[in-house]
């Protein structure tokens, strides 16, 4: 650790504890402990943290996992979901026929048009819902699509 010593700082007065400072610094170079504020550990740890929260969400093989990484790739703190209907498109779980079914509580999964009756399903292809189908967006747009939906950020 090198400081450089101001022209004429050791000639002010009151700047002798400047001057003591630089002394130790140059004699004991890294062995000095310099405290940081308190905003470097809660941004370090907050980093830590969405990394870590990063991996463990990544390495989730779930069809639910996976269904909502295709619209959600990255973790932050500043999505908020604030429809539990959202919710359940996203995971997949909820009301549709293809969840409830394996719990035995519906005995087929499948649609009339012999599809899976999953959340896309309804919402893009299914006969009976062509009145409020939506356009399906193609992979690399699904991100984007769903910031338009009812996510709040910030």
């Amino acid at each position: 650790m090198f400081i450089r010593v101001g022209e004429g700082s050791h000639q002010d007065p009151g700047n002798e504890l400047a001057d003591h400072f630089t002394k130790l610094a140059s004699i004991e170079g890294e062995g000095m402990d310099i405290p940081y504020p308190y905003s470097f550990d809660k941004f370090t740890l907050k980093k830590k943290l969405l990394e870590d929260w990063q991996i463990y969400y990544g390495a989730y093989e779930t069809a639910s996992g996976n269904r909502i990484r295709s619209f959600v790739p990255r973790v932050d703190t500043k999505t908020l979901i604030k429809s539990k209907y959202l919710i359940y498109f996203w995971t997949g779980h909820g009301p549709f026929p293809c969840y409830l079914s394996r719990f035995i509580i519906l005995s087929s999964p499948l649609c009339e048009c012999r599809s899976l009756r999953d959340p896309d399903h309804y919402l893009f292809d299914c006969l009976m819902t062509r009145d409020h189908h939506l356009k399906k967006p193609s992979c690399e747009a699904k991100s984007l699509w769903l910031k338009k939906r009812d996510v709040e950020c910030g």
